[in-house]
């Protein structure tokens, strides 16, 4: 059910988004607004349509100056020494917003083919970015990361291998998509993004990956609903795209998605044209998201809550298989492991045990477990109806 300050704030949406009049009742408590707002990191794009002041709309587009200005210097860096890239997400998605400065930023997320990728690496560490992730713990970098990230001036970058996760792959058709890249512009800087089909295939991923791993918030949605507002308003675009959705497997995710946010979010546009949509999909995924927030953030707040430890746990074994859980749960945490390979093949056993010592009193004390296996497969269920992959493919 959705609760007052959570309706506002859709309304709010609706408003800024579309034109929408923005009603709201007397009693409304804008604390509470402003506070699902923030979970969801859309608090500077209702600013300029609630009765109240709020800071976060002038943090919000301080930043985007900033990230603007400092993604320009790293593209400048990159173009000096010949290594194409394509942006993603960020201000590839703020191009379809009627003000792009009100698209809250996260960091500068970028790709480049994957013969450059060391190259790309090299010369970033090179020139003042600081490393934050993709190593191991003995130092090294991972033979296939799926990004590396760095630091620089305030603004995290994630340099992109691959983009695609668990349950879709899409590498090969953004591969080939950088060298036919395209270039928009805002607040005066000119920066390179895939092709309309492939970014929209990614604005899609990336709510595939959020909603799958319980991450997914109103920002990666209003991605979505803008990008079909803006590019997906001709049949040929749409044809276009679906059969390019299709292929990824993402179709069915893509016409759930665009009925919740015409259910929801004031989109006016519909995707499929005669695929059966289930309502109660879009109530589901609605739910989710609001439960959760943007990246999580709602669940952070509680990270003692047993029910979900054990939820991950289940959900893991039943998508790896209880060999793979326990085997990776081993190579992960068993240090002799990891300074010599020869015991790899027993990993196994120690993760096995590990889970025993650590993890079976706090399931058992907790008196959730049955509670927590019916959510799963209820979980299970909905993620099926959207099309969406549940099982780990292992090589």
């Amino acid at each position: 059910m959705i609760e007052q300050a959570q309706q506002v704030l859709l309304d709010a949406i609706k408003a800024s988004l579309f034109g929408f009049p923005f009603t709201y009742p007397d009693d409304t408590d804008w604390d509470a607004v402003i506070r699902e707002a923030k979970s969801q990191t859309v608090t500077g794009l209702i600013g300029a349509v609630i009765p109240v002041e709020t800071k976060s709309t002038d943090q919000c587009q301080a930043h985007y100056v900033r990230l603007l200005y400092e993604q320009n210097k790293l593209l400048k860096l990159l173009e000096a020494h010949h290594i194409p890239c394509v942006i993603l997400k960020g201000c590839a998605a703020a191009v379809y917003y009627p003000k792009p400065s009100l698209r809250a930023m996260g960091d500068v997320d970028f790709l480049v083919p994957h013969a450059q990728f060391d190259e790309a690496a090299r010369l970033m560490e090179a020139n003042g970015y600081a490393y934050l992730s993709g190593k191991s713990d003995d130092g090294e970098k991972t033979s296939r990361p799926r990004h590396f990230g760095y630091y620089k001036n305030g603004i995290e970058f994630e340099l992109h291998h691959h983009f695609s996760s668990k349950g879709f792959n899409i590498d090969d058709m953004l591969e080939k998509a950088i060298a036919r890249r395209e270039y928009r512009e805002l607040g005066g800087y000119r920066f390179p993004v895939l092709p309309e089909k492939e970014n929209g295939l990614v604005l899609l991923g990336h709510i595939h990956q959020h909603l799958h791993m319980d991450h997914l918030g109103l920002r990666q949605i209003i991605d979505w609903a803008m990008y079909v507002h803006t590019v997906l308003n001709s049949e040929q675009q749409e044809t276009e795209f679906a059969h390019a959705a299709e292929e990824a497997g993402l179709f069915k995710l893509a016409v759930n998605v665009t009925e919740m946010c015409r259910k929801y979010f004031g989109l006016s546009e519909t995707l499929g044209h005669g695929e059966p949509v289930n309502a109660e999909i879009a109530d589901q995924m609605l739910e989710s998201l609001l439960a959760y927030g943007n990246f999580g953030r709602k669940q952070q707040s509680s990270p003692e809550d047993s029910g979900e430890r054990i939820r991950t746990v289940i959900g893991d074994i039943r998508n790896k298989g209880l060999f793979s859980y326990f085997q990776d749960n081993g190579l992960e945490t068993w240090k002799l492991c990891k300074k010599h390979p020869v015991f790899k093949p027993f990993a196994f056993i120690y993760g096995f045990f590990r889970f025993l010592v650590r993890g079976t009193a706090g399931i058992l004390k907790t008196g959730e477990l049955k509670k927590q296996v019916r959510y799963v497969r209820q979980r299970e269920k909905f993620e099926r109806d959207l099309g969406i992959s549940v099982k780990e493919t292992r090589k």
